[in-house]
């Protein structure tokens, strides 16, 4: 994807963020979450026991076991993006703030990748500020005002649902791959061991991807948000102390 820099669609994101400092510490509201819950939980399921479950070996279900999705309302400083698998290996965390921030963005990616001359840089941006914007600021549709019947038109809607469910589709995979493997806690290994852990989760969800035919463009969607979201090496004083945060 080619991206062009639009300057009055930057101008009125920062503009937003500006107005924004009397926002909840939350992106949603208890009711737009309420609104969406059932159609996301429904989605998250049937990705996994359609296009995931089948996919796996034997080995691999009886390595996971038996375990359950669990999609919580989101907590006082949760993470906007915040999967992950409990420690007993036994629940898959996907909140139901989390699952619609994805599903935001991938209709953000797909409307502004059909909008002449607009950029798919301003979705950086966005996330970028997310570090630095205390109260947090709008959820991104709002935050750069893209209109509310976007999914009417069918390319918008096309991209924005493959784009989910690809992203979708690689959490699980990736969550299931530290319950497969079973990995300690991050607070109880070093952080050379869990960015092992984190590759090995990642290999294995790319390997159960290619089974079912599935694009990883989802993924790399999910990996743009976290890595604008999260401390760069530019930001420590030498590698040693970045790769130990």
């Amino acid at each position: 994807m080619t991206c062009r820099w639009c300057p009055p669609m930057l101008a009125s994101l920062i503009a937003g963020f500006a107005l924004a400092a009397t926002a909840e510490a939350q992106v949603y509201s208890r009711a737009e979450l309420a609104k969406d819950e059932v159609r996301l939980r429904n989605a998250v399921i049937k990705i996994y026991e359609i296009g995931i479950k089948p996919s796996l070996t034997e080995a691999e279900k009886k390595a996971i076991g038996d375990f359950e999705f669990r999609f919580p309302y989101p907590k006082e400083k949760d993470e906007l993006m915040n999967f992950y698998a409990t420690t007993d290996g036994r629940s898959l965390i996907m909140p139901i703030m989390s699952l619609k921030a994805l599903e935001d963005m991938a209709t953000a990616y797909g409307w502004t990748y059909n909008q002449p001359g607009l950029s798919l840089s301003t979705i950086d941006v966005y996330y970028t500020m997310l570090r630095y914007r205390d109260p947090k600021p709008p959820a991104i549709l709002k935050a750069l005002h893209i209109p509310d019947d976007a999914l009417k038109n069918p390319k918008v809607d096309d991209l924005s649902l493959r784009l989910r469910n690809e992203a979708f589709a690689f959490i699980i995979i990736h969550e299931l791959g530290h319950i497969r493997f079973k990995h300690k806690p991050v607070n109880a290994i070093s952080a050379q061991q869990a960015q092992k852990d984190e590759s090995e989760a990642d290999r294995f969800a790319l390997d159960v991807l290619a089974r079912t035919k599935t694009p990883a463009l989802g993924a790399a969607l999910f990996f743009q948000a976290q890595i604008y979201n999260l401390e760069h090496r530019s930001e420590f004083a030498s590698e040693e102390a970045s790769e130990n945060t």
